[in-house]
């Protein structure tokens, strides 16, 4: 998490961004109020180990290959910067 918002503050321009970690204590309080944040602690365990996709198959199968990951950064950003 912490690489893809340094990624991203890199392209806006951004510096010294600060993130901290929510308590999941926390989110399952406030999931007694939100259905979203509900949802969330069931997620954790794909923040505390590395995630690793293997798309291989997908490759093999289908011929393609990943956007590069600045470019996939700058067009969502261009996206959401849209007025």
């Amino acid at each position: 998490m912490r690489q893809a918002i340094d990624d991203i503050a890199r392209i806006v321009g951004a510096t010294n961004v600060k993130i901290t970690k929510v308590p999941t204590l926390a989110l399952r309080v406030l999931g007694l109020f939100n259905t979203d944040i509900r949802e969330l602690p069931k997620t954790l365990y794909q923040f505390e180990v590395p995630f690793i996709i293997d798309d291989s198959e997908t490759r093999t199968t289908f011929g393609l290959v990943p956007t590069p990951w600045d470019e996939v950064l700058k067009s969502s950003i261009a996206f959401y910067s849209k007025d």
